[in-house]
């Protein structure tokens, strides 16, 4: 968070030599949310920053093919935690694999992700949250449906304890999305009532925008209840939303 940063900030110059903190009197220090792209340049950061959130973009337009070719050269060059942000990446590079029913290579992305995390970095549910849901799509696509859903269940559950109704509704998304790839009609139902009330809850517009679009393409999705019309609704749904973390759940 901002305040524990600023709190880091501060034992960062308590530490600094005596020499150093008697010339500092005069000097203000400054704490940003984000760079300036001329600090980015300064340290070389600059193209890799553009590059994350390119990946982001295509996948958010359902332009896969691109994400996922500037999603593997990110990876390629910057293994997990290498560098601050990469789990959005890697994230929507997982999100245009599964769209484009490539799980086997999402699942992998997933487990290598996750396993470079510890405990306390879960609890950052915004930044990692998304792994975990496109794992539960990757599992469910290559046939391993009860992992999946015990990975959106274990998901939902710690959502619904810290009451963080906007990521829940994300959570329940992914059910949703398991449900309409393996053909359960009842799942489905529960899943979209779970996700709608989880999204009424979260009293966030766009979250409800969204929890609305993808009962409505499920529904349709329904009348031919197979997984190729199930995989498409779910694209359609998808594209047509601006905002929120790649992968995240107002896509």
């Amino acid at each position: 968070t901002r305040r524990r940063f600023e709190r880091l900030v501060v034992k960062a110059l308590k530490e600094l030599p005596e020499e150093i903190r008697s010339l500092m009197d005069n000097v203000a220090i400054l704490i940003q949310a984000t760079p300036t792209p001329a600090q980015l340049f300064e340290v070389g950061l600059e193209a890799t920053v553009r590059d994350m959130v390119k990946v982001g973009y295509h996948m958010r337009r359902s332009e896969h093919a691109e994400a996922i070719r500037m999603g593997q050269e990110f990876v390629q060059q910057h293994p997990p935690a290498s560098v601050i942000g990469w789990g959005t990446v890697y994230s929507a590079l997982a999100a245009s694999l599964n769209h484009t029913k490539r799980y086997s290579e999402a699942r992998k992305l997933c487990e290598v992700a996750l396993a470079a995390l510890s405990p306390g970095d879960l609890d950052y549910v915004i930044m990692y949250g998304p792994l975990v849901r496109e794992l539960g799509v990757a599992c469910a696509g290559t046939g391993d449906v009860k992992r999946a859903l015990g990975i959106a269940d274990a998901y939902v559950a710690r959502l619904e304890s810290a009451g963080e109704h906007a990521l829940l509704a994300h959570a329940h998304e992914c059910r949703v999305r398991v449900a309409r790839m393996t053909g359960n009609q009842e799942m489905l139902m529960n899943a979209l009532i779970a996700m709608r009330d989880a999204a009424d809850r979260a009293a966030s517009a766009s979250v409800i925008q969204q929890a609305a679009k993808v009962t409505q393409a499920s529904l349709r999705a329904t009348h031919e209840f197979n997984p190729e019309t199930i995989e498409e609704a779910q694209e359609e749904a998808s594209a047509s939303s601006e905002a929120t973390p790649p992968g995240g759940f107002a896509r």
